[in-house]
């Protein structure tokens, strides 16, 4: 019986994520997921869409799981977010390439090597007197996601 309602689940869900996918995949909006990401992003879909099948009591209490898997499944950058809070990037040295002073705050415009391209960032400086020290080329650390290297964050 609960096989039966996730295979309804599953055809029901397939013109919605072919829809989506077609837009993201046009509009070039996916992050690249590593093998964890995706990895979590089909636990959360299989696990959403079983319990959304087998929950007990009134339809609300499984559209909560079952609208959970649905969102995973059609927009995988969820789950790219999700392990984001879990997987420590790796570190590398960049350096300083412009430090500008705004109205609120200084802001350092950075760039680090990887793989062979140069990537770089910009940056806000929570003004506590310490932002005055940097310089154009004074070396940094910064912490990237190798999946998506434009994905960047400075250590300051």
């Amino acid at each position: 019986m609960v096989m039966s309602r996730v295979g309804f689940l599953w055809t029901k869900s397939l013109a919605p994520w072919l829809s989506v996918w077609a837009i993201r995949y046009k509009a070039g909006c996916d992050y690249k997921l590593s093998p964890k990401a995706r990895g979590v992003r089909w636990l959360v879909v299989a696990v959403g869409y079983v319990l959304a099948a087998s929950l007990p009591g009134p339809g609300f209490v499984r559209l909560v799981p079952g609208f959970t898997g649905l969102c995973f499944l059609c927009w995988p950058n969820l789950a790219y977010h999700f392990t984001n809070f879990f997987v420590d990037w790796p570190k590398t040295e960049g350096r300083v390439t412009s430090f500008t002073q705004s109205d609120s705050h200084p802001v350092i415009s950075y760039t680090f090597e990887f793989d062979g391209n140069l990537y770089g960032g910009t940056t806000a400086i929570k003004s506590n007197g310490s932002a005055k020290g940097y310089s154009e080329g004074q070396a940094i650390t910064v912490a990237y996601d190798p999946f998506n290297p434009d994905e960047s964050k400075v250590f300051l």
